[in-house]
């Protein structure tokens, strides 16, 4: 059985107080959903008395922007207060059948149909067969109007066309008190019961909804298959319902304003969409990430917080329990999917997974495309973002001996502002690569010897049997150049770790960060490294590298996380030392790494036996003298490099145990750096005390002279 829900959204609209008695929605579920309405949104750090634009430039949309100047100034504002698409009328009237039959056609004429097409489709919306299947008439008209409208003809031909798994025509699709809750409608698998066809029922407490406002459900549970339900298959549908719905409003946008219950639901997994954005870059829709953080910005919504469209879905806990196993796409779903650029890679018998969300995140744009984003941004009544209103002092360029004059500002904003980012689009076959290997090398001031070290290990036919990725090949030949990162890695080339062997590569992750550890029951380790990352700088894809290695441990925990997160962060800000321009390319992986560089560069150490901030150090387990957010001048805050990383995505899933058992890997690359972690009578672990001492050392490894290159490098400044 599969459902489609309102999941946490609801939640938030039940909260404000617009569906104090609504029914919430779900999508596909392989079970009944839980019994009681879902949990509230996770609540953000602001309390909910703050106003979360207060610091932000908030400026009209101008119908004669660019699309891409548009998708350039997010987070897009919501006044969920006063804004009217967001707001319920009074209920109407369940549509009889000459109702029904006249919002078809007004909709068909809408899409510009000949007189001709209409009437046909009026035939069909009267036909005896149809009337069989389909006997409500909204959810007839509602499945009409797709009527020739592709890829959506799809969901047609599959519930009254049979063009289904079973070969035959829905059982029904229909109005019906579904007994699960939070659920709006539910496809039920073929069944004795059903006559082996499928049935479609929609929660009753629903008749009364305009048939364009049913739809998202319709297709929603139309994308489901005749296998077992997925988290990555409620994803999927949960997406591709929302891209329908956004299609449906550029036909008819007064349908924004309907005033029902689903047509607040519906407009708001919209606003989110538009607010997420992926592998393309600033410029385009995406589903994985966002600007800032937080896709829910502004009054009234200042107690809910989602990264993304992806990550908003899961916070429903019934989404979150469901496997991730790979369960196969329906016919429907293939059609929705062939009009995807790359949807051929999925195979000749595509499942949901991640590559299917990857090609999701990369191909939404392809059809919410920029300027399609602005008329439904301007249909919504939404606006944009034009920066941080946070610094109003004049700046001048830091120095080093600014350090007691924190926090550093960016005068570069562009630097750290993912609005900017594009995707890479330089080439990673071998010679590119090789190339890339050896002008790094020379920007990192290697020897004559470990140049033709590094070349000679990047062409030897053994590593490239184990790396055949030109990109990382090349990236991990660096690392065997730059102390003290050298050790590490080539403990890993030699298989010299906790692990039997290991492997990197590059995949699609679930979550916007750098890099993923796992290991296998065999004992393979595995860092993959994300793919957004594909064409980036040698020294991005290396400083992944290392924090996916460092992440080897027997937990996951929010000390081992954060020292990945640190000493990777550090290696970057060495490689930015060297070759500075690395710092400007304007990608998702390079300004996520400046961000966290200037994160760290505004945190100091905490002394627990003094109890007090040291003034002219860096640390990062606080915030420097003075300084309440290390990413000052910027839309997003954090309070010290630690919370900055643990209120990221880096930390989602971590043990609620703070206490690990480091892997001899990082023993060794802390040995190496000059900051030996603590031993015990049992050996070292990762405590309060290893953190504390390690705090106070992050000094020591970033050198002032090294400190003072890239402050330039990032452009920051300090107030006059």
């Amino acid at each position: 059985m599969a459902s489609r829900r309102l999941h946490l959204l609801l939640g938030l609209l039940i909260f404000i107080g617009v569906l104090a008695n609504a029914i919430p929605l779900t999508a596909a579920t392989a079970a009944p959903g839980p019994a009681s309405y879902l949990p509230l949104p996770q609540p953000s750090s602001q309390q909910a008395t703050e106003n979360e634009i207060a610091d932000l430039v908030v400026v009209p949309i101008d119908p004669s922007w660019d699309g891409s100047q548009l998708l350039r100034s997010r987070p897009l504002i919501l006044n969920w207060n006063l804004n009217p698409a967001f707001s319920l009328g009074p209920t109407g009237a369940i549509l009889d059948e000459a109702q029904a039959r006249n919002e078809l056609a007004a909709f068909l004429t809408l899409r510009g149909l000949p007189a001709m097409n209409v009437q046909a489709v009026l035939a069909r919306f009267d036909d005896p067969d149809v009337v069989n299947v389909i006997a409500a008439p909204s959810i007839r008209a509602a499945l009409l109007m797709l009527s020739g409208l592709e890829p959506y003809q799809a969901v047609i031909d599959s519930l009254i066309g049979g063009k289904n798994e079973t070969g035959l025509p829905f059982a029904a699709v229909e109005f019906a008190d579904l007994g699960i809750a939070n659920a709006v409608a539910t496809i039920h698998p073929p069944s004795a019961q059903t006559g082996g066809r499928f049935l479609m029922q929609i929660a009753s407490v629903f008749v009364n909804e305009p048939p364009l406002q049913l739809l998202p459900a319709i297709i929603h549970e139309s994308l489901h298959g005749d296998g077992e339900n997925s988290g990555p298959e409620e994803l999927a549908a949960n997406i591709l319902d929302t891209v329908a719905y956004g299609e449906l409003l550029l036909i008819d946008p007064s349908a924004a304003y309907d005033g029902t219950q689903l047509t607040a639901y519906n407009n708001l997994q919209l606003y989110a969409l538009l607010n997420s954005m992926g592998a393309r870059g600033g410029g385009q829709i995406g589903i994985n990430t966002s600007a800032t953080g937080d896709i829910f910005v502004g009054p009234g919504l200042e107690a809910f917080d989602a990264r993304s469209i992806r990550a908003s879905i899961l916070q429903d806990p019934f989404y979150g329990a469901l496997g991730s196993n790979a369960s196969a796409i329906s016919p429907v779903a293939s059609a929705l999917l062939k009009r995807i650029s790359g949807e051929t890679s999925l195979g000749a018998f595509p499942v949901f997974d991640e590559a299917l969300l990857a090609l999701l995140d990369r191909g939404i744009s392809q059809i919410i495309t920029p300027d399609a984003a602005l008329s439904l941004a301007l249909t919504l009544g939404l606006n944009a973002t034009a920066g941080s209103a946070e610094i109003q002092s004049t700046l001048r360029p830091a120095t080093l001996l600014d350090l007691e004059a924190r926090p550093f500002v960016p005068v570069r904003t562009s630097l750290f502002d993912l609005n900017t980012s594009r995707r890479p689009a330089t080439t990673t076959d071998e010679r590119t690569m090789r190339l890339a290997l050896s002008e790094s090398l020379a920007a990192h001031a290697a020897t004559t010897l470990v140049r033709s070290q590094s070349l000679a290990l990047f062409d030897d036919d053994a590593f490239e049997a184990s790396y055949s990725d030109n990109q990382l090949r090349a990236a991990l030949a660096l690392l065997t150049a730059i102390d003290p990162w050298a050790p590490l890695v080539e403990s890993v080339i030699a298989q010299e770790s906790d692990a039997a062997t290991w492997r990197i590569e590059f995949a699609p992750l679930p979550l916007p960060i750098n890099a993923m550890y796992a290991q296998s029951l065999t004992g393979t380790a595995g860092v993959r490294i994300n793919e957004y990352l594909i064409g980036d700088s040698l020294e991005v894809t290396a400083a992944a590298i290392i924090e996916g290695i460092l992440l080897e441990s027997d937990r996951r925990t929010p000390n081992t996380t954060t020292i990945a997160a640190l000493m990777s962060t550090m290696a970057y800000a060495a490689m930015v030392d060297d070759f500075p321009s690395v710092a400007a390319k304007p990608t998702w992986g390079t300004i996520s790494r400046n961000l966290d560089l200037l994160a760290l560069l505004n945190s100091a150490p905490w002394s627990s036996s003094a109890g007090a901030l040291a003034q002219e150090a860096i640390g990062f387990l606080a915030a420097a003298p003075g300084v309440t957010d290390v990413l000052p001048g910027l839309v997003q805050d954090a309070g010290s490099f630690q919370a900055y990383v643990l209120n990221s995505a880096r930390a989602d899933g971590v043990d609620t145990v703070t206490l690990s058992i480091p892997s001899k890997l990082l023993l060794d690359v802390a040995e190496s750096s000059g900051a030996p972690l603590p031993q015990g009578a049992g050996g070292a672990v990762i405590d309060q005390m290893a953190m504390l001492q390690l705090d106070g050392r992050v000094s020591k490894l970033m050198a002032p002279e090294m400190t003072a290159a890239v402050l330039t490098a990032l452009g920051l400044g300090v107030s006059l």
